[in-house]
């Protein structure tokens, strides 16, 4: 009973740390077009403020309270994260929970208002982009239709290169060679 508890700790511990090592080796490959300043990440910014988050509904959607205590539904901005009702949907949202702590403090770059009149952002805990750390794990696709035209030229070209590199190495959902971009599953949903 040991010996294969062991065996599949091991495992994890393996799969963790290799998959860590993949998302450094992303991150590094796409730096060149990574900005430091929040406000040079899209072409509007609507507002900015701190807050803590309060929920996490999916691997793209929080409910963040700002030090006012107004709490606002939240998008991340230039990603689509798989549904949760699709392959890789739970994980991608997982992996949001994990990554945010309720804890810490979030920095939010609101960009637009879409149209269910949640605030469209780019989330920062630290100095890290939350919302670039989806695609770097592959749990995200670069919304690439609408960063076109909202997302500076330097940003769209990081996130870009995170979601290809992502994909290149097979990490998060591109392992499945058949994984449906979020708005397609959506769209097929509408049909039926």
């Amino acid at each position: 009973m040991f010996k294969p508890c062991m065996v599949i700790v091991a495992s994890f511990l393996l799969i963790s740390c290799a998959q860590a090592q993949s998302d450094d080796h992303i991150l590094t490959a796409c730096q060149q077009w990574q900005s430091v300043n929040m406000a040079q990440y899209a072409k509007n910014n609507v507002k900015q403020y701190s807050g803590r988050i309060v929920k996490i509904s999916d691997g793209d959607t929080v409910q963040i309270q700002d030090t006012h205590g107004q709490k606002h539904r939240v998008r991340l901005a230039f990603i689509d994260a798989p549904e949760m009702r699709q392959a890789a949907g739970k994980e991608s949202f997982k992996n949001l929970q994990n990554m945010l702590s309720r804890q810490k403090t979030v920095q939010v770059q609101v960009t637009d208002i879409d149209q269910y009149q949640r605030q469209v952002a780019i989330v920062w805990q630290g100095d890290v982009d939350v919302n670039a750390s989806q695609l770097a794990q592959g749990l995200a696709w670069h919304y690439d239709s609408i960063a076109k035209k909202q997302q500076q030229v330097d940003a769209y070209r990081y996130y870009q290169c995170l979601h290809q590199q992502a994909q290149k190495q097979r990490v998060g959902l591109w392992r499945n060679h058949q994984a449906q971009a979020p708005w397609a599953f959506r769209q097929s949903e509408r049909a039926q």
